[in-house]
C-alpha cells in the first residue's frame, strides 16, 4: 500500500498547529524540532492526550541531522526572525524529500496597520523580524533562491492583530491586551476580508532527482 505521509514542523512549539495537521491528516506521522524543551513537553502532552504518532526532537533545525527525509517540511512563523530568510529555507528543504512539498507562513506585519501597531506596542519583539519577507513576491523569490520549484504564494486570514509575549509595561498593556482580544474575536465572525490579510504563505516543491540530474 502507498505509505503513509511524514510530516515535519520547524519551530514546532508548542505543538498546537502540528496537532492540527495531524488532525487534518489522522493517518499522518508528525515530526517536529524545537529549541525549547517546555515548548516541546507541552507539545508532547498535546499529543499524548489523544495517543496520537509524534516524534519530537530538540535542536536548532539549521544544525540537527534527523537522518530521513519527509514528504511535507512546514513552519509558521519562524523563517522572518532570520536576515536571510532564503538560508532558513535551505534547511527546510534540506528535510524535504525529492519531490516533497515545503510550506511556509509568516505574519503580515509589512502592512501599514499591523507594523505600525506592533513597532509602537512591541518595538523590542518587532526588531526580532525581518519585515521585508513579509509580501507573497518577496517570499516567493527566498524559495527559489533556496532551490524549490512549483512555487505559489499569497494571503490568508483577516485583519487579526498577532499577540505579543512582550508589549511596553505599565497600565497600557492589559488595556492593548484586552482590545486585541476583543477585535480579533470580531473580525474572526465576518464572513468577509477586512482591510488586510494576517498572514503571507508560500509553498515549493523539492526538486525529484530525475529534475536535479538535468534528466
Amino acid at each position: 500500500g502507498i505509505p503513509e505521509p511524514e510530516i515535519l514542523e520547524l519551530g514546532c512549539a508548542p505543538g498546537t498547529i502540528l496537532k492540527t495537521l495531524h488532525d487534518l491528516r489522522p493517518s499522518s506521522r508528525c515530526h517536529g524540532v524545537d529549541f525549547s524543551q517546555p515548548g516541546l513537553d507541552a507539545a508532547r502532552q498535546l499529543f499524548l492526550s489523544d495517543g496520537a504518532d509524534v516524534s519530537l526532537h530538540l535542536g536548532d533545525f539549521r544544525r540537527i541531522d534527523l537522518r530521513r527525509r519527509f514528504n511535507l517540511v512546514a513552519s509558521f512563523g519562524l523563517v522572518e526572525h532570520f536576515e536571510e530568510a532564503a538560508d532558513a529555507i535551505r534547511h527546510h528543504r534540506r528535510f524535504c524529500e525529492p519531490g516533497g512539498t515545503v510550506a511556509i507562513t509568516v505574519p503580515n506585519l509589512a502592512s501599514l496597520v499591523p507594523g505600525t501597531v506592533h513597532r509602537w506596542v512591541a518595538p523590542t519583539d518587532f526588531a526580532t523580524h525581518n519585515i521585508d519577507i513579509m509580501t507573497p513576491a518577496a517570499l516567493e523569490n527566498a524559495l527559489a533562491s533556496a532551490g524549490l520549484v512549483d512555487i505559489e504564494s499569497g494571503r490568508f486570514e483577516t485583519a487579526r492583530f498577532h499577540a505579543h509575549s512582550v508589549v511596553r509595561p505599565g497600565m497600557f498593556a492589559p488595556a492593548y491586551r484586552t482590545v486585541l482580544r476583543a477585535w480579533n474575536a470580531t473580525v474572526d465572525l465576518l464572513p468577509f476580508r477586512l482591510f488586510w490579510s494576517a498572514h503571507v504563505w508560500a509553498i515549493g516543491r523539492a526538486p525529484s532527482e530525475r529534475l536535479r540530474c538535468g534528466i
